[in-house]
């Protein structure tokens, strides 16, 4: 459900964003409350959990708001579903310590292999990405809402392509193809980082440049520095350029413009920049076909009713705490060392 929500949440704000007013983000945000509002008010009609009602000695209680998730059950099947029917007194068999231990680790070794892919970098960082690619150029940010749109997209036919094999091709081999595809979008996105990085010249016409951040040899390094643009000009041998100081629209003293060169402080124009957008949206749908869900589902199935609950909400506060460990590493990093030697970073974490 979270990346179908992902999905009709982008289409919303692409629709908003059509609109030229300066406080369109502010009806983005404010749209944010309609689902929270129908949340809350579907939330009254879900029916108590029943297993949690028959581990506090509400039984009878328990037995009502099973009959409400599943009709009229037998006695059976409703000791079926709370796993009660391994011992005679109607208690679950329990585990030795070692075994509990070795399932965990197991479990929650999925969920941070998972989440250092740098998945949750690319998510969130959709527009940094995109200007590299050489989308929203200018004030329209068409290209970059358009861009966010294809992810969440993406992750939403992964996850369908992953309701639809799992069953049949079995766990084991739906993370090992997922890993797989996601170790060769990653290379493909690297690959095309270093093609955008191609256009630099050996000798910078104006090397006393005032800002040293701009000190750099790669467009991609160069715009995401504070105060720098690439300036490119067209030869025979395609787009080359080299990275000046400057403000968001001109070169200072427009040193670039004046010498017939482009100037862009938010993005890279290139040929490659197809092959970019191209690795991540392979990258996200491969991740979300096995990386994603997987991990979940192994804990949900490995585990016995007196545990999962506990397991289960220790792997989730896991993957946001992961996540947002990457997130942030990866904000911290890539104006530092460039985003390709992050994504190399990733890419050596996979193996």
């Amino acid at each position: 459900m979270k990346p179908f929500g992902n999905t009709l949440a982008g289409l919303v704000n692409l629709a908003i964003s059509r609109s030229t007013t300066p406080t369109s983000w502010r009806t983005m945000l404010g749209a944010g409350l309609v689902p929270c509002v129908l949340q809350i008010a579907l939330l009254t009609t879900i029916p108590c959990s029943f297993s949690w009602l028959h581990s506090k000695g509400s039984l009878l209680k328990s037995r009502s708001e099973a009959n409400k998730l599943y009709s009229e059950l037998s006695e059976s099947q409703y000791n079926s579903l709370l796993e009660l029917q391994d011992r005679e007194d109607g208690t679950p068999q329990k585990l030795p310590k070692e075994i509990i231990c070795r399932m965990a680790l197991v479990a929650l070794f999925l969920v941070i292999f998972g989440q250092l892919s740098g998945f949750s970098a690319v998510l969130f960082y959709t527009v940094d990405i995109a200007h590299t690619s050489g989308l929203g150029d200018g004030e329209d940010s068409t290209g970059l809402f358009l861009l966010s749109e294809a992810v969440f997209l993406a992750n939403f036919l992964g996850v369908l392509i992953s309701l639809l094999l799992i069953e049949r091709v079995g766990r084991r081999k739906l993370m090992l193809s997922s890993q797989i595809g996601s170790i060769l979008s990653l290379a493909l996105i690297v690959l095309a980082i270093f093609l955008v990085d191609s256009m630099a010249m050996k000798q910078d016409p104006w090397p006393a440049v005032v800002n040293k951040k701009c000190l750099v040899d790669s467009c991609s390094a160069c715009v995401t520095q504070p105060n720098c643009g690439f300036c490119s000009f067209d030869t025979s041998l395609g787009t080359d350029g080299f990275c000046v100081d400057g403000n968001t629209t001109s070169s200072v003293m427009g040193r670039c413009e004046v010498s017939g060169g482009v100037y862009c402080s938010s993005h890279c124009h290139s040929n490659q920049n197809w092959l970019l957008v191209t690795g991540m949206l392979l990258f996200v749908v491969y991740f979300s076909i096995g990386l994603a869900p997987v991990p979940f589902v192994v804990t949900a199935e490995i585990f016995p009713q007196y545990l999962r609950d506990g397991f289960t909400s220790l792997s989730i506060s896991l993957y946001y705490t992961v996540t947002a460990l990457v997130t942030l590493a990866f904000g911290a990093l890539y104006p530092v060392i460039g985003m390709k030697y992050v994504f190399i970073m990733f890419c050596r974490l996979h193996f």
